[in-house]
């Protein structure tokens, strides 16, 4: 049978840690409490503390190695995985023990609004503004200006809009300085948006930010694409700054999308999609042409739009797997509007392979207003549906159905008539959201144009219905004279 020695092992047990909820910039005190089988005191123990952000990240950051632990929180507010380990350095051996933190700001859990001020009635004064409405239960509803009409010193003027990027919150302004960004936590001024390019661009004209996951999930990190002056600039995860502009003139539509590991651009300058690998995009400062299959392109050439983008979103294709689509309107130099579908076939080993669908001259008896419409939202990433603001009303239109757009909501029915929309805002999960939201929501942006000279404006808050169809389940709440005129509106 054999002889054996058994040697006895140090067994070790750490006390379970409660959930902890802290404010950034508040310090997180933790104590590590454990038992041995062997020891009494722990002078044979090495700690480690160490957190993900949860769900995005499977990249663990490393805090602390005693066994107390007081952690100035300077993360971005949200949910966190935490873990210490207790480690016997005699044997190696190890125990580890998981606990959960939540990450709060004094302005989470609600709606900020970029908002302008015109403080002569001339466009040429337009001051940046920020508020925010918030979301809890014990203060729904209460709006905090954060920033009024003496932010000019602070945000910039002529705002473009709001975005997020890794532990701050972006105010894009077309001004000298690109905008601001604001400490995520506590949205006080933390650098200007042209100190973050690498090399600060001639013309500060600030059009898009966006966050761009990695296509293997989101925990493998955020990439970031700013627009700027038409063109685009690229930043890596926990990069430093943006990189150098592509090379060549270009004019970039403000929207940005991924399909499959391709990030896609389309150049009004030229009427064509552009894209650029995911994996290689800060690597080189060119656009790659959409690759040709071995037939011709049916629908249209991507290559050769010839067209203006109006507006683009992110949809669903249909008879390829459900597989992601770009869908949009485009005009051409006559003001004559088409409605676009292209989708990607996944079973394309070798890359991507765009399949353009439908580019369909379309009316304003189709869209109504359209011709007019400044204002664009769209759904989320299940549907091809898009918002258009025209006059009082809001209409809705299927990409896949392309029957005539109906319209979602009219202004009139709230006693709101005659008031201006400036900005719509759903809340279902976008790219470069790095919070993700439940149910669906359209935020509105309305502005009393005889109210404080034009300057004030009201929110309107629509519940959208659970069956994905885009329509209105019912008006949740109307939320008057809450900001300056909106702009932009980003959830926290």
């Amino acid at each position: 049978m054999g002889t054996y020695d058994y040697t006895e092992l140090n067994v070790i047990e750490i006390d379970s840690i409660e959930p902890q909820q802290v404010s950034v910039f508040d310090v997180l005190h933790l104590e590590a409490s454990i038992g041995q089988s062997m020891y009494a005191d722990d002078s044979n123990i090495s700690y480690t503390w160490y957190y993900y952000r949860t769900p995005q990240s499977i990249v663990a950051d490393t805090i602390g190695h005693d066994r107390v632990l007081d952690l100035t929180v300077v993360m971005e507010p949200g949910d966190y995985q935490f873990y210490v380990t207790a480690t016997d350095m005699g044997t190696g051996l190890w125990k580890k023990r998981g606990f959960r933190v939540k990450v709060t700001g004094q302005f989470a859990g609600g709606l900020l609004m970029l908002g302008e001020v015109d403080g002569n009635g001339n466009a040429g004064d337009a001051t940046a503004t920020l508020g925010f409405i918030s979301f809890n239960t014990a203060s729904r509803g209460k709006a905090v200006t954060i920033y009024g009409a003496d932010g000019i010193a602070t945000l910039g003027t002529h705002p473009v809009m709001l975005s997020r990027s890794p532990n701050e919150i972006l105010v894009l302004c077309d001004d000298e300085n690109g905008g601001q960004a604001l400490a995520s936590g506590t949205l006080t001024p933390t650098r200007s948006f042209s100190d973050m390019f690498m090399f600060r661009p001639e013309q500060m004209h600030s059009q898009l930010h966006t966050m761009i996951s990695n296509p293997l999930g989101a925990s493998y990190g955020y990439s970031e694409l700013a627009l700027v002056d038409g063109n685009a600039h690229y930043r890596k995860p926990k990069g430093i700054s943006f990189s150098p502009p592509l090379s060549g003139t270009h004019d970039f539509a403000p929207y940005v999308y991924m399909l499959r590991n391709n990030i896609m651009l389309y150049d009004n300058m030229e009427g064509r999609f552009m894209r650029r690998d995911f994996g290689v995009f800060g690597d080189a400062n060119t656009l790659d042409p959409i690759p040709e299959p071995e037939e011709q392109f049916s629908a249209f050439d991507p290559n050769d739009v010839g067209l203006k983008c109006v507006v683009m979103s992110m949809g669903r294709a249909t008879g390829v797997d459900y597989a992601p689509s770009i869908c949009g309107i485009f005009s051409d130099a006559a003001g004559t509007f088409y409605a676009l579908r292209m989708g990607v076939d996944y079973t394309y080993a070798d890359g991507l392979l765009a399949m353009p669908q439908s580019l369909t001259q379309v009316s304003e008896a189709t869209l109504p207003g359209i011709s007019s419409a400044t204002v664009f939202g769209s759904y989320d990433t299940n549907n091809s549906i898009l918002y258009y603001a025209a006059g009082d009303k809001i209409y809705m239109y299927d990409y896949n159905t392309g029957l005539p757009a109906t319209v979602l909501i009219d202004l009139q029915t709230f006693g709101m008539g005659g008031q201006s929309i400036t900005c719509l805002k759903a809340s279902t999960q976008e790219m470069g959201d790095m919070i993700t939201h439940t149910g669906s929501d359209l935020y509105i942006g309305v502005n009393d144009t005889a109210m404080n000279g034009g300057n004030s404006a009201s929110v309107v808050h629509i519940t959208l219905r659970s069956d994905n169809s885009g329509k209105v389940q019912e008006v949740s709440d109307i939320w008057k004279n809450v900001s300056a005129r909106i702009v932009s509106m980003m959830l926290q």
